[in-house]
């Protein structure tokens, strides 16, 4: 999951709270705007929307619809399909966090809310990988983190296992790619690897927030084993710098 700076409120739901009906979050107009805002991923997982198709994606309310009815059990479709209520998710998030509500009766946020603007997904979310076991973890001890994980099941999601371990095969064969380069002070291979691998953890990609981590640490391992790459070529093996995107930073 990575930060999601919230677009500007479509002409559609721009209206006087008692014009708002069920339908106003399905509209085609909301729908292109969060899959743009979102750089068509969903909002939690990160998935490619675009390549599950119009079946395996749905408008997401970030508070449960069940949540917003007033005293006498009306549904609030002012409250339930505002801008900053709605979401893209896949079918998949969309069924795992079902009715759960983001915030407990003791006011304790649960689950993260990518758009929330004082909040960094990517400060409460990371990764554990013991290949070919990968699975997410809460950064820093966070308790968002982990309550957020936990309500979104993210580590029941085998297809989520199974897209980041490809990833790995394909960021591994870039770096070895890069080290080659580097040993064999090929200048305009080096570029060419080092921009492939920068534009990975661009926020229009999918599963930014695993790439940038994955790629950090692989970097950060070749550079620590720098003086045996140099033993081994006789060259001096230049420490590898990668513009690493944050948030909602893009590299493409």
């Amino acid at each position: 999951m990575i930060k999601i700076l919230r677009a500007g409120i479509p002409l559609c739901l721009n209206k006087p709270d008692n014009e708002f009906v069920e339908g106003d979050c399905t509209k085609p107009e909301v729908k292109d705007a969060l899959l743009a805002m979102q750089h068509g991923k969903c909002c939690y997982c990160e998935r490619d929307l675009y390549e599950l198709g119009s079946a395996g994606k749905d408008v997401e309310h970030y508070i449960p619809k069940h949540a917003c009815k007033d005293g006498e059990g009306n549904f609030q479709w002012h409250v339930a399909n505002r801008w900053d209520n709605l979401l893209y998710a896949c079918k998949t998030c969309n069924a795992k966090k079902g009715k759960e509500h983001p915030i407990n009766r003791t006011g304790q946020l649960q689950i993260i809310d990518p758009t929330n603007e004082r909040i960094d997904p990517e400060d409460h979310i990371d990764f554990r990988i013991n290949y070919p076991i990968i699975t997410y973890s809460e950064k820093a001890s966070s308790s968002l983190g982990r309550s957020t994980i936990r309500k979104l099941k993210f580590n029941e999601r085998s297809e989520l296992g199974s897209k980041f371990r490809k990833m790995i095969l394909r960021i591994d064969e870039q770096v070895y790619d890069l080290v080659d380069a580097i040993t064999n002070n090929n200048t305009e291979k080096i570029n060419s690897v080092k921009d492939d691998l920068e534009k990975a953890t661009s926020a229009y990609l999918p599963h930014a927030a695993f790439a940038r981590k994955y790629i950090s640490d692989r970097i950060k391992d070749i550079n620590a084993k720098k003086d045996y790459f140099e033993g081994s070529s006789g060259v001096h093996f230049q420490e590898i710098e990668i513009n690493i995107c944050k948030g909602y930073e893009t590299a493409m």
